[in-house]
């Protein structure tokens, strides 16, 4: 018997995780505590305006960690959707002839994932894998952007500070 969605799904992580530590790319790790970052992406202009030079540096690092951080999550899930997309059409080809050829592709997975626990399974991975990718979509940009309007704003504080 083949393996489960699920198990093939371990090892496609497992191929990914392989593929991290060969391109000697360092762990993931989620770059500071939940209070910690949710201080700093809430800080309002006047709190970025009393910063330090070094304040604003060690922020902006932060803050562009955190973006490789969510870039890194967002390449890992729609690595696996790829995987599971390519995987649903193997799985769903024995079937296709069953159903017309004027039904949407998407209605006929839908169908076929009724009769096939497998495609049901890969299609849940998909539609998992879709929803999270379609929140981290822009959230990396969006986080190293901040890290940027941080780094100007130290060098502004270093010009300032060259001309008192």
């Amino acid at each position: 018997m083949g393996k489960t969605a699920k198990e093939e799904m371990i090892t496609v992580e497992a191929a990914l995780d392989e593929f991290e530590t060969s391109s000697q790319l360092p762990i993931n790790i989620y770059p500071g505590s939940d209070e910690e970052l949710d201080e700093i992406l809430n800080m309002d202009t006047d709190h970025i305006i009393k910063l330090s030079c070094l304040e604003c540096g060690a922020i902006s690092f932060r803050l562009a960690r955190y973006s490789l951080y969510i870039q890194r999550l967002y390449n890992r899930d729609m690595a696996k959707k790829t995987w599971a997309e390519a995987a649903i059409v193997k799985a769903a080809a024995s079937c296709w002839k069953d159903y017309s050829d004027y039904i949407k592709y998407d209605i006929k997975i839908a169908l076929i994932a009724k009769e096939n626990e497998y495609v049901n399974k890969l299609n849940s991975i998909i539609s998992y894998a879709t929803q999270r990718t379609q929140r981290m979509e822009y959230l990396s940009a969006g986080v190293k952007h901040m890290s940027d309007i941080l780094i100007r704003q130290q060098q502004y504080k270093k010009k300032a500070n060259e001309y008192e």
